[in-house]
C-alpha cells in the first residue's frame, strides 16, 4: 500500500511525459546548447593560439633583412661593399620615412642573347594575340644574323 501513495505523492518526470529511455525536446535542445557552446569555446582557443603564434613569426623577421644579415652575407662573400652599401641606405632611408634612393640601372652585357621585339630567340615570330587585328612583327630578321645581333643591340 505504500507503493501507490509514494506514486502519488512525488511523480517522477520520466513518467509523466515520455516513456523511460525516450528523448524529450528539452533534452535536445539542452545538448545543442552545450555543442553550440563547445564549438563557440574550441574556435576561440584556436583563434588565441594562432594569433599568439603569428605573432612569434611576425616579431622575429617583421623588417624584411637586417643588417647584421647584411654583414654575414658580406663577410661570406655573397655580395659585394657596393651592394651591401646600397642596401644599408635602402634600410636605413625605409626606416627613417624618407624616399628610397633611385637604383642603378643593371649593367648589360655584351654577350647576352637578345631577340628583337616580336620574335624569340631562334627568330621565329611570336604568336599574335586574339583579336589582334595585323599588329605584331611582320619581317624576321635577316637570314644569317643572329637575333640580338650587333645592329638590334642597344
Amino acid at each position: 500500500m505504500l507503493q501507490p501513495l509514494a506514486a502519488i505523492a512525488a511523480p517522477s518526470l520520466a513518467t509523466q511525459g515520455a516513456p523511460r529511455g525516450s528523448v524529450t525536446s528539452i533534452d535536445v535542445v539542452l545538448w545543442v546548447g552545450i555543442l553550440i557552446v563547445a564549438v563557440i569555446v574550441g574556435g576561440a582557443i584556436i583563434m588565441y593560439l594562432r594569433r599568439r603564434l603569428l605573432a612569434k613569426d611576425a616579431g622575429a623577421h617583421s623588417g624584411g633583412l637586417l643588417l647584421h644579415d647584411l654583414r654575414d652575407m658580406l663577410k661570406r662573400g655573397e655580395i659585394s661593399e657596393e651592394e651591401f652599401q646600397a642596401a644599408k641606405d635602402a634600410i636605413t632611408a625605409r626606416v627613417s620615412g624618407k624616399p628610397l634612393p633611385p637604383r642603378p640601372p643593371r649593367p648589360v652585357r655584351d654577350d647576352a642573347l637578345r631577340a628583337p621585339p616580336g620574335f624569340d630567340l631562334l627568330g621565329r615570330p611570336l604568336p599574335r594575340p586574339a583579336g589582334d587585328g595585323g599588329a605584331g612583327p611582320s619581317t624576321s630578321p635577316r637570314s644569317g644574323e643572329r637575333p640580338g645581333g650587333p645592329a638590334e643591340r642597344r
